[in-house]
C-alpha cells in the first residue's frame, strides 16, 4: 500500500507521470494506492486531473470522496 498526503501538486508536471508508473511499479497485483490532495483554488490538483492520470498508468478507482477543500481516493493496481 501506497499513502499520497498533500504532495503530488507539490511535483513538477513533468515528473508526476514518472511517479505515478513508479507506484504501479512497486505495487503488486491488487495493491492499493491511496491519495488526498487539496483542490482549493491555487492550492492543490484537480480531482480530474488525479482521475485522469491514474487511469493513464493503469490504476482503476475503487473509492472516491470529495468535499468543498480535499479529493480522496483509493485506487488498486
Amino acid at each position: 500500500m501506497i499513502y499520497i498526503f498533500y504532495a503530488l501538486d507539490e511535483v513538477t508536471y513533468e515528473l508526476i507521470e514518472g511517479i505515478i508508473k513508479e507506484f504501479y511499479r512497486l505495487l503488486k497485483n491488487d495493491g492499493r494506492l491511496v491519495i488526498k490532495e487539496p483542490k482549493r483554488k491555487g492550492d492543490g490538483m484537480p480531482a480530474e486531473e488525479i482521475e485522469n492520470l491514474m487511469s493513464q498508468q493503469g490504476f482503476y478507482k475503487k473509492t472516491a470522496i470529495q468535499d468543498k477543500d480535499t479529493f480522496t481516493a483509493e485506487y488498486r493496481k
